[in-house]
């Protein structure tokens, strides 16, 4: 039996002793497992053993505990057990708590389990210790219903795999956005994670005229809005759900009124709907409003004909100057609407793009932006052209043949003058921001030219000339936020914005190479070498040593020996991984004084520094 896949009567016997219990957490990597939890799981022992007291049946083994998925969702398993035919999931609570939580939380690892293969069929329990009551989740009624320990044993399948086939499930399958895909919506093949929860929760229940809510791209604004609007009108509200941008694809707008109880517009429509009519208005990327709608949405809460308007905001995916100057979400978030208005500011997770995506999206847009993880990035990739009907040809050809979707700053076309385009798209059939917000891509590709640029503080800049009214720096974020898998960066005739990018994806390889290059030149310069000496001793050409220490990689393994021999160190402290071998010149400095010396001696030496140190202490 592998670590970490556990079996109950073992977990019990480690638990004779604490010291011994301590080291098996650690072995099975479960030193986060807490009392409560280890209470309850001590109790399904004993009702096991009850029905099969020599504790031989398989039900006994098999269990991962404490298991964590955290993809775009994150989701916590604190029992889970997988066979051929079946997973079990058991949920330990130590007090009884409402069933509509256990529920929600059922019917959430429902759709994350039943993902993992249609040939599995998944059992949900919940376990409560205080009154040692056992509720099965019953996926057809989506209901609880009490059961014996018997039922559950009996349940159990006698094999089991030891395998957590979480580890296998693909994130972006959880991705889900109700413009792109209202029949996944509306047969509930989503669930909303712990923030979107809490951020439902305060929507449906608040008492507030004006309720909204702030959330990056990515945080999944819209799914809750959609959900929220179809709790509400399932319980008899009159909901008017408006999406602020246009919706060109007539058959979307057609679903979701056809299997909704809420009426669905987009902002086209806005004029053309009595709002009295509802007793809910629901406004989805409400940074996007013009001044005269929001106007006529202040005047009809002002006169008590609706009960609440509900808005989501986000000031980043503004794309014209007077979104900003209006500032929807400045105007929610300020304390002189207190008492009207609530906001709910609890989304931080981003579920649509995942780490390495939203990561090099904060690094593009801000080059000197801190506090990002340091990664690799392998769902981006960049070409570059300096020929533009090469370009077009093989934005085409991606287009055509690989899936990609092409998406750029939305263009604008002034009358005045000469008419011309201003900001034109370089492909002429790319999507724009006020086409796609809202919506996420598998395959997103981004056209750009020698307008695309960096200024001096390393963000993104767009210069754009007169009679372009939209903000290009927006349009830019609008448009590469809508990727879910795969970004494609295709540079045109813009040689230092493509270096700028390929600093950026080998951003991590090239942090790694710069610690060992300062490595190379720590040992040169705790042993008080200067390069020349380093090339006449290990023979070491001095040109090629420099470029050694300026790299930080020994290609020549020749010359790697020497050096290690030389310094006596191994061989790896020069090509190693730089996280797991960086030595201070400290570290270097003390193992270049023991050099030679007796192991008394050595042990002396130790022993003074460790009295320095107490002494330094005091």
């Amino acid at each position: 039996m592998k670590s970490g896949v556990i079996n109950l009567v073992s977990f019990m016997e480690s638990q004779t002793d604490d010291d011994i219990f301590r080291y098996y957490k650690k072995i099975n990597h479960i030193e986060e497992i807490n009392d409560t939890e280890i209470e309850a799981i001590n109790k399904i022992f004993e009702k096991f053993k009850e029905l099969e007291p020599s504790c031989m049946n398989g039900a006994f083994s098999g269990y991962f505990l404490g298991t964590k998925y955290t993809g775009v969702v994150s989701e916590e398993f604190d029992m889970l057990r997988f066979s051929n035919q079946k997973i079990i999931n058991i949920e330990l609570k130590s007090t009884q708590i409402s069933e509509d939580r256990i529920l929600r939380q059922l019917k959430r690892h429902s759709y994350l389990l039943s993902s993992i293969s249609s040939d599995m069929e998944v059992s949900l329990y919940t376990f409560v210790s205080e009154t040692e009551i056992l509720y099965k989740f019953d996926e057809v009624t989506e209901t609880l219903i009490p059961i014996s320990f018997e039922q559950l044993f009996e349940d159990i399948p006698f094999d089991f795999i030891e395998y957590n086939y979480l580890e296998s499930l693909v994130n972006t399958s959880f991705i889900i956005s109700p413009y792109s895909e209202p029949d996944r919506f509306f047969s509930n093949q989503y669930f909303l994670n712990n923030e979107q929860e809490q951020a439902k929760k305060k929507l449906v229940e608040s008492s507030k005229k004006y309720v909204g809510l702030k959330g990056a791209a990515g945080t999944g604004k819209s799914l809750i809005l959609f959900d929220v609007a179809k709790e509400l009108s399932n319980s008899g509200e009159k909901i008017l759900f408006v999406f602020c941008s246009a919706i060109y694809d007539l058959d979307t707008i057609q679903k979701i009124n056809e299997q909704s109880n809420f009426q669905f517009i987009d902002i086209r429509g806005f004029n053309n709907v009595l709002l009295s009519d509802y007793n809910i208005v629901i406004i989805d990327e409400s940074q996007r409003l013009r001044q005269e709608q929001w106007n006529k949405l202040v005047e009809i809460v002002k006169s008590g004909e609706i009960n609440k308007l509900i808005l989501s905001v986000d000031n980043a995916q503004t794309l014209r100057p007077e979104e900003r100057s209006l500032d929807i979400q400045g105007i929610l978030s300020d304390k002189k609407y207190k008492n009207a208005v609530e906001y709910v500011d609890c989304l931080t997770e981003r579920v649509r793009t995942d780490i390495e995506l939203s990561t090099f999206i904060r690094k593009f847009f801000n080059t000197q932006e801190k506090d990002l993880r340091v990664l690799d990035f392998p769902k981006v990739n960049a070409v570059y052209f300096e020929h533009e009907y090469s370009a077009r040809d093989f934005i085409n050809s991606c287009i055509e043949n690989e899936g990609y979707v092409s998406i750029e700053m939305p263009e604008k076309r002034v009358w005045l003058r000469n008419g011309q385009t201003r900001l034109p798209k370089f492909f002429g059939d790319s999507l724009d921001g006020f086409t796609v917000i809202g919506r996420e891509y598998d395959k997103v590709l981004l056209p750009l030219t020698n307008r695309v640029t960096h200024n001096a503080d390393g963000k993104i800049a767009v210069p754009v000339e007169w009679g372009y009214s939209y903000l290009a720096e927006n349009g830019l974020f609008q448009a590469i936020t809508r990727v879910k898998k795969q970004l494609l960066l295709v540079v045109i005739k813009n040689k230092a914005l493509f270096k700028t990018i390929q600093e950026i994806l080998t951003w991590k390889a090239f942090r790694d190479t710069q610690r060992t290059a300062k490595r190379i030149r720590a040992i040169r310069e705790v042993h008080s070498l200067d390069v020349e000496d380093i090339s006449r001793i290990t023979g070491i050409p001095c040109s090629k040593y420099i470029e050694i220490e300026d790299s930080g990689k020994i290609n020549n393994i020749k010359w790697l020996n020497k050096l290690a021999k030389f310094y006596q160190v191994s061989p790896q402290y020069f090509e190693g991984e730089a996280s797991e071998l960086d030595y201070s010149k400290i570290d270097l400095i003390y193992k270049k004084r023991l050099e030679g010396l007796s192991q008394e001696q050595k042990i002396e030496i130790e022993q003074d520094i460790i009295d320095y140190i107490n002494r330094w202490g005091q």
